[in-house]
């Protein structure tokens, strides 16, 4: 969980290059690797904002979000995007705009438009599934302000499992 969202001093985060293929399995447990993007986030001394960074290489990949795409300034809710796509490809087994051309899922992206969920996952009476959905559509807003917290997410998730532990679905 970011530390920005825990009320931690010190810098942030922003791996910058979270995809399915970034996880590594350790005993059992999953953790994310390759950390050669990686930003560490400062804050605005006079407003105490975070500052944002600029990468200036190519972002193609579809697991990218809008500001990368277009080389803006981004914070760590590229990450947050990312992980949109990445429980997006564990519900439907492929990643966002599979089989499309490069510029055409990048038109997407960049417009908002979602990746189809298909109707048997949609529809699904899986209080998992339902919660990854949801999960998903929390991180991939269009606008990165409107993108939850790594904390947002983490919360919904740990709730949502514990009433699906519980039996409390509904």
């Amino acid at each position: 969980v970011n530390q920005y969202e825990e009320g931690a001093i010190g810098p942030a985060v922003a791996h910058t290059d979270i995809s399915l293929d970034q996880f590594i399995s350790l005993n059992g447990v999953y953790k994310l690797s390759d950390f050669n993007r990686v930003y560490f986030m400062r804050r605005n001394v006079t407003s105490d904002e975070p500052c944002g960074y600029h990468v200036d290489i190519g972002n193609p990949g579809s697991y990218r979000s809008p500001e990368e795409m277009i080389y803006s300034i981004q914070t760590e809710k590229v990450d947050l995007y990312a992980l949109g796509s990445v429980i997006y490809s564990l519900l439907t087994n492929f990643e966002p705009f599979k089989g499309l051309e490069r510029e055409d899922y990048m038109y997407r992206i960049f417009h908002g438009e979602q990746p189809i969920i298909p109707d048997y996952i949609s529809h699904s009476p899986d209080p998992a599934k339902q919660a990854m959905i949801r999960a998903m559509g929390m991180c991939r807003h269009l606008q990165p302000e409107y993108r939850a917290s790594a904390a947002e997410v983490a919360s919904f998730l740990s709730d949502k499992l514990s009433e699906i532990e519980s039996g409390r679905t509904g």
